[in-house]
């Protein structure tokens, strides 16, 4: 069974129970594989996010030519390309990071998973600043993963068909990332 199939089951379940909720046992079972390949395969819940986030430079969708775009347009066809892909995996992010927003200070775990999935959002943060002609500084690579950590929230909420609240949400970041730092690019 291929992996996009075993974490597309596992976000689907997690959206139900919780990220750290999922049964090994009925996920295997429902997947039609052994717990033991399960288990070996993904230690820890935190194991299946890291394998989504590992591969979400790969499995976004292309954008366009982006050579006659301004960098703020560019950026935004960029981070709207992970969103999208993304979208299979919905159910289970929407409810791990609003799980997250309401124990953030209460729940070590959560503390230890951002700590765990930092470098894989910098590592995507340098894929969009090279798709875009930016240098990917360490200061811009964190000034990315705030706008895209506060659209992730707003996408987590976003109960519009067309994702317009999301939309916005990005749209004013990078506004408000283009007026803070003038030499962005």
């Amino acid at each position: 069974m291929d992996e996009t199939s075993i974490l597309k089951a596992f976000f689907e379940k997690a959206g139900e129970v919780g990220f750290y909720n999922v049964s090994y046992e009925e996920l295997s079972e429902a997947l039609s594989l052994e717990s033991s390949f399960l288990s070996h395969q993904f230690p820890t819940p935190i194991d299946f996010l890291k394998a989504l986030l590992n591969n979400l430079d790969k499995i976004s969708p292309e954008p366009e030519d982006l050579s006659e775009l301004t960098l703020k347009e560019s950026l935004f066809e960029c981070f709207m390309s992970r969103i999208e892909a993304l979208e299979l995996y919905q159910k289970g992010l929407r409810r791990l990071i609003v799980d997250f927003e309401k124990s953030f200070f209460c729940d070590g775990k959560m503390i230890f998973l951002l700590k765990d999935m930092t470098p894989f959002f910098l590592k995507s943060m340098t894929s969009i600043l090279n798709q875009v002609g930016v240098e990917p500084q360490t200061s811009k690579k964190m000034a990315l993963l705030i706008v895209y950590g506060l659209t992730l929230r707003i996408w987590a909420h976003d109960e519009t068909l067309d994702h317009s609240q999301t939309l916005q949400a990005l749209d004013h970041a990078l506004d408000l990332l283009m007026l803070k730092y003038e030499g962005f690019a």
